[in-house]
Order: structure tokens, then sequence, then C-alpha cells
């Protein structure tokens, strides 16, 4: 479950929250994200790197796609504008 910081999609986070470190993980760049679920893999396993893997490439697919929705939005909304002035 998102908490309300990652449910707004801005740019604050808790630290303390999973689903504020996986928004935060998977804003990161490549190299970053890397050292990241390698460190998980040392410390806590093959399978929770796994987990946490699949949990950022999910977020990573719903911020593109909030993005593709956004732009769709702001072409739309741009059309009609000159439609109508």
């Amino acid at each position: 479950m998102k908490c309300a910081l990652c449910e707004a999609d801005g740019p604050l986070f808790n630290a303390n929250r999973e689903c504020c470190q996986i928004r935060a993980l998977a804003n990161a760049p490549t190299e970053r994200r890397a050292a990241a679920l390698l460190s998980i893999k040392e410390t806590k396993g093959k399978t929770e790197a796994n987990r946490i893997m699949e949990l950022t490439n999910a977020e990573r697919r719903a911020r593109k796609e909030r993005g593709q929705q956004k732009a769709k939005l702001e072409i739309h909304n741009m059309v009609s504008s000159r439609k109508g002035g």
C-alpha cells in the first residue's frame, strides 16, 4: 500500500517506508539502482533483491505510463485551446 507521499507522486519521501524507498530507487540513476540491489542481495539474499527489483521495475513502468498520460492530456488541452481561440 502506498502512503500519502507516494500517492501525491511529489519529490518528498519517508525513508522509513518501503513504498517511498521503492519510489526513490525507481527514480535513481541506473548505477545507483544496481549498487542498491547488489547491497540488498548481499545483506538480505537473492529472493529479497528479486522482490525489490520487481517492485522497482513496476514503479518505473507506472511512472512512464503516468508521464505518457500527462503528455496526452497536455496535447489535448493545447489542441482544445487553439480550437476555442
